[in-house]
Formats: C-alpha cells, structure tokens, sequence
C-alpha cells in the first residue's frame, strides 16, 4: 500500500493569494460574498488579520478576523466544500483565537445567517454562544445572530 502525504499548514495571508481567496469565497457564499476589492482591502488593513489554511500548497480554508479594543471580530470563516468536515474550520477558528490572545483580547464576536444551520452549529460547538439577533443585517428580511465567546473564561 502507498501513502499518501498531505502537508498542511496555517499562515498568514498575502497579496498574492487574493486569486484563491476569491475562488474559495464564491464557492462558500452566495449573496454575502465579499468582492475581490473588499478582500484586497482587508489584505491591507493594519487592524485586520487573514491567514490561510494550505493542504499540498493549496489554499482549502481562510479566517478573517480584526481587531478594536478588546473585541476580536471575525469577520470571514471560509472553508472549501470539499474540505469540510475535516478539521480544517476548526484549526482556523482556533488560530484566530490564539492570535486574539496573544494581544490580550478576551472577547470575539462574529456575525452568522439565521439560516446557516451548519455555520450556527459548528459555532456552538466551538462554545460561542448566540448573543442577539440583528434583523436585516444581510437585508431585508435576512437576519444574523451576533454569537460571542469570552476566552478569559477558557480553562486548561
């Protein structure tokens, strides 16, 4: 039997990966997409992070995330359909966990569709609670919850 490698990696995002970043964002979002300048904004953005999740050199997950105050938001989760199920949103929302505590920031925040049962759930699972609903927040008619999780209260 042969085996086959995968390498893996999480790094920070650069210019250069705004073609894949597009590809990945119209494959996970339909109207709540951002436009490639949008995300060629945040890719510059001093108070925003982006990092990438790499299988064999390809870009499979992103997370985009800022931060104001002692509030990290994030801002973008995005992983490859193909992808899914694997880990990969997991390792990600963990990053930008990590990131949020290595500057001392206690509280994230995000905001997610009503409807996006998957997207809720992986949330709760990761022990983010849903906060409030925001009506119309992607439009008329199309809620969001804010869900927070306060990582000072994370014990190990």
């Amino acid at each position: 039997t042969k085996t086959i490698s995968i390498k893996t990696m999480i790094r920070k995002a650069t210019i250069n990966d705004l073609e894949e970043l597009c590809i990945i964002e119209k494959l996970c979002f339909k109207e709540e997409r951002y436009s490639k300048a949008f995300l060629l904004h945040l890719l510059e953005s001093p108070d925003v992070c982006s990092l990438v999740f790499e299988e064999n050199k390809r870009i499979v997950g992103s997370v985009i995330i800022s931060f104001h105050r002692n509030t990290c938001r994030i801002i973008s989760i995005a992983v490859h359909p193909l992808c899914r199920k694997k880990g990969v949103g997991k390792k990600l929302l963990a990053s930008a966990e990590e990131k949020a505590q290595q500057l001392n920031i206690k509280n994230i925040v995000l905001e997610v569709s009503t409807k996006n049962r998957d997207a809720i759930n992986f949330y709760l699972s990761n022990k983010y609670k849903i906060d409030h609903v925001i009506e119309n927040y992607y439009g008329i008619g199309r809620d969001a919850y804010r869900m927070r999780k306060n990582l000072g209260e994370l014990t190990d």
